[in-house]
């Protein structure tokens, strides 16, 4: 156990570089996610959970591997803010017919690591093991816009004129992307 004083971290360089390291991840996650930042408590918890997936240098096994003496398969691991359906069936439904799915975004995993957070279209958290994770052109669709948007705002803001900036930007042929993952 090492001890620091107290409003100096410089003295405590490991936990700060750690704490470097989620943070940097954190921004990466929501930048890429598209998620807004009231979720940052969210996504640093799944941030951890991601980098605790990580094999250290000199042990080989992830501190996860250590503290459950098992391993996740990676492809366990979702994008965050990928599209998914869900299953949701209201206690007491008894109709064939209702409506029992919606529809949400992976907002991270839960504490032991049986089900997905899921962040549905009217903001509510939920749990589920049940998911069917839609095409990766949800996420793509919707970076293609924000590139777009600041291609366009870059051309704007250019002081050379006669150079043509192409607004296209490739798509990934994500036809083939369907997975149902019943746990």
């Amino acid at each position: 156990t090492r001890y620091s004083d107290a409003y100096t971290p410089q003295q405590n360089g490991l936990a700060e570089r750690y704490n470097r390291t989620i943070i940097k991840s954190v921004r990466a996650i929501l930048k890429d996610s598209g998620l807004p930042l009231n979720f940052w408590n969210e996504i640093i918890k799944t941030s951890t959970l991601t980098l605790n997936q990580i094999p250290g240098h000199k042990i080989k096994r992830s501190p996860f591997e250590l503290f459950k003496n098992r391993s996740l398969p990676l492809d366990y691991f979702k994008p965050i803010g990928l599209r998914v359906a869900f299953r949701d069936l209201p206690e007491g439904t008894n109709s064939k017919l209702a409506q029992v799915g919606q529809l949400g975004r992976i907002l991270g995993y839960n504490d032991e690591l049986r089900s997905y957070k899921v962040l549905t279209d009217n903001r509510k958290i939920i749990n589920s093991k049940h998911l069917k994770f839609l095409d990766f052109n949800s996420l793509i669709s919707d970076k293609n816009e924000d590139l777009k948007l600041e291609d366009k705002m870059e051309e704007e803001n250019s002081p050379s004129e006669g150079i043509e900036v192409e607004e296209t930007i490739p798509s990934i042929d994500a036809d083939v992307v369907i997975e149902v993952v019943d746990c």
